[in-house]
């Protein structure tokens, strides 16, 4: 088990790609081609699990574990529209149902019909590293980046772009690539040895700024470049502990000024960071490939394409399960323990392969009494 220990201060949340990767000039490349879900990497990943174990006003301790397996879904995968008295949803179990923790609920259901809104509920929203791959994909019919990550944009998702509405595919292609076990340590205010040479991060090679880069921003996924702009601050305030991280170094550590130095003191943003190479080891980059299929020019067109793919009507409901959808459309429907016998019949309406694309969860786009909606349903056992 490899562990990254974080100590924050007020930390801001950091955008998708900034600051957190870069690599070899040699430019984009990246796994055995395949569509959809990719294989996880190798590469630790953060997991979702925190323990806080210091707060005060200007400062919070959060030990985060990084591991080789896939993170596991957090609470935001799961819409929270529950009572006051929710706690966080627990990952899903299933297709429309949670396991879910409550205060004096230990099981229900919520139901919820909203107004449909095409461009809201049903296309991903971008930050500026997204809409640049989808920006580049429209112009030049595919892109291509490189990641030792996670996916950077998710494929079968539809995302808007001056007005029109695109269809993203996406292939990937690993390659297994060698690498080294990094381990890193610093904290506010440290400083190297009185007798140890300083090594500034601009002057480290290519792959050693890669590397380092995925180690301390915990592998975020991004383009191999190591531009200007790439270098935002992604250090926390406080602390930072990483170890056995396997970095990669595509070309062995050719140039390198950290493989083989034992230990390297590398200033950074204003901060000297230890850094160690231990033994060499494997992992995978991924090439993700990019290409967006025009759909529509106009909300009105993207409706209709949503309409022919995934609408479901809700007609000739009989009297138990219309109750239920007219409560639903007045107010949010929820229910503690006690599930209304018509709830179960009124689900299998819904089908699996008419769920709406990411972002959406447990929602579907429906028709009842002539009106479009959005559909929410969950169902929570603890």
């Amino acid at each position: 088990m490899n562990r990254r220990t974080v100590l924050t201060g007020a930390v801001s949340v950091l955008p998708f790609l900034a600051g957190c990767t870069g690599g070899p000039a040699s430019g984009p490349s990246n796994d055995s081609t395949s569509r959809g879900s990719p294989t996880p990497s190798p590469r630790p990943t953060a997991s979702s699990t925190a323990e806080a174990t210091e707060t005060s006003a200007s400062e919070t301790t959060e030990t985060v574990e990084t591991s080789t397996d896939t993170a596991e879904p957090t609470a935001d995968d799961i819409r929270k529209t529950a009572a006051p008295d929710t706690t966080e949803p627990a990952p899903s179990e299933g297709p429309g149902t949670s396991a879910r923790a409550t205060r004096g609920c230990p099981g229900g259901f919520i139901l919820e019909l909203r107004p449909f809104d095409p461009a809201e509920h049903a296309t991903v929203v971008l930050d500026d590293e997204r809409r640049a791959i989808v920006a580049e994909a429209i112009e030049d019919g595919e892109t291509k980046l490189v990641s030792y990550g996670e996916t950077p944009l998710e494929d079968e998702v539809f995302v808007a772009d001056n007005g029109a509405f695109y269809e993203i595919d996406h292939a990937i292609e690993t390659t297994v690539v060698s690498a080294y076990r990094m381990n890193v340590e610093w904290e506010r205010g440290q400083e190297a040895p009185a007798d140890a040479p300083i090594v500034e991060f601009a002057d480290l090679s290519d792959a050693d700024r890669t590397a380092l880069r995925l180690a301390v921003c915990g592998g975020e996924p991004g383009h191999i470049d190591v531009s200007a702009s790439s270098d935002e601050r992604c250090l926390p305030t406080e602390g930072l502990s990483v170890g056995d991280f396997p970095v990669p170094y595509p070309d062995g550590g050719d140039g390198s000024r950290l493989v083989g130095s034992g230990v390297t003191w590398v200033a950074w943003e204003g901060s000297v960071l230890r850094v160690e190479l231990g033994v060499s080891t494997e992992t995978e980059r991924r090439t993700h490939s990019y290409t967006a299929e025009r759909v529509a020019g106009s909300t009105a067109a993207f409706r209709e394409v949503l309409a022919s793919r995934y609408r479901v009507r809700l007609t000739e409901l009989p009297r138990d399960e219309r109750a239920i959808v007219e409560r639903a459309v007045r107010k949010q429907y929820e229910g503690c323990e006690a599930i209304p016998s018509a709830l179960p019949t009124l689900r299998d309406r819904l089908p699996e392969e008419k769920r709406l694309p990411s972002p959406s969860s447990d929602e579907w786009y429906v028709r009842f009494d002539g009106n479009d909606y959005l559909l929410t349903l969950l169902q929570w056992t603890t």
